[in-house]
């Protein structure tokens, strides 16, 4: 009889820790950690526009080098995401700031929506993946525009400082003998956004032609025009 009751009361204590193991939720890192805002933070990025083939623009193109910082002013959270509105500012000097415009961001469980101008993007998936695509306008009316990883968990330089465990979100890379089109985002695991290109430019021939039109001497193409804006984070808090 003893021994039959401690082989129930074994059961029972086995039974019981094997319900509790099967409903155990495991926390994981899916790759919010790549945009992790919180209210009051405040980047600041140094920023290069460079203009070429425009009017009131030098021959050879100019490059104006300016300041952008970026405060997180306002959060609200709903059943589904929670949205960050980040103030942007320009200065030509980092020591005087004017206001540009608000943006958002919308974090979900699986998505990081950016919300400018009216227009809804899909700038990160979750969960993070080397080499995965989606189509980044999937909320929003404009043709449907592949994004990818093009790198996750790498090494990033920015100036002189390093950004370990960083993903690279490529949004356009058109590349041919007429058009350069290519625009990408780096974010950093506890940082956010670290780097970002918005390259446009159009080429024209630059071969020798005889006076039949023919080929005499090839040259590589040269810029028609284009702008082209980088953004690189100095400091964050």
């Amino acid at each position: 009889m003893t021994r039959l009751i401690l082989i129930l009361l074994t059961s029972l204590f086995l039974l019981s820790n094997c319900r509790k193991n099967e409903y155990v939720d495991i926390p994981m890192d899916v790759g919010h950690s790549y945009i992790p805002l919180k209210l009051g933070q405040e980047f600041i990025y140094k920023a290069d526009s460079f203009k070429y083939g425009f009017n009131n623009v030098k021959k050879d193109g100019d490059t104006i080098p300016f300041f952008i910082k970026e405060i997180v002013v306002f959060e609200l959270k709903d059943s589904s995401a929670t949205t960050y509105t980040l103030a942007r500012y320009h200065s030509p000097d980092a020591t005087h700031w004017m206001f540009v415009t608000n943006h958002f961001y919308q974090i979900e469980k699986l998505r990081v929506n950016h919300i400018e101008n009216g227009i809804t993007t899909t700038h990160l998936v979750f969960p993070v993946s080397p080499n995965y695509y989606w189509n980044g306008n999937q909320l929003n009316k404009l043709p449907p525009k592949e994004f990818s990883y093009s790198f996750v968990n790498g090494n990033f330089k920015v100036g002189a400082k390093n950004f370990p465990n960083s993903l690279k979100v490529s949004m356009d890379s058109t590349v041919n003998y007429i058009n350069h089109d290519i625009i990408g985002e780096v974010y950093s695991k506890n940082v956010g956004l670290v780097y970002k290109e918005d390259i446009h430019l159009t080429y024209r021939n630059n071969d020798s032609l005889n006076d039949q039109g023919m080929v005499v001497l090839q040259r590589p193409p040269v810029i028609d025009k284009g702008t082209v804006l980088k953004r690189e984070l100095l400091r964050f808090k």
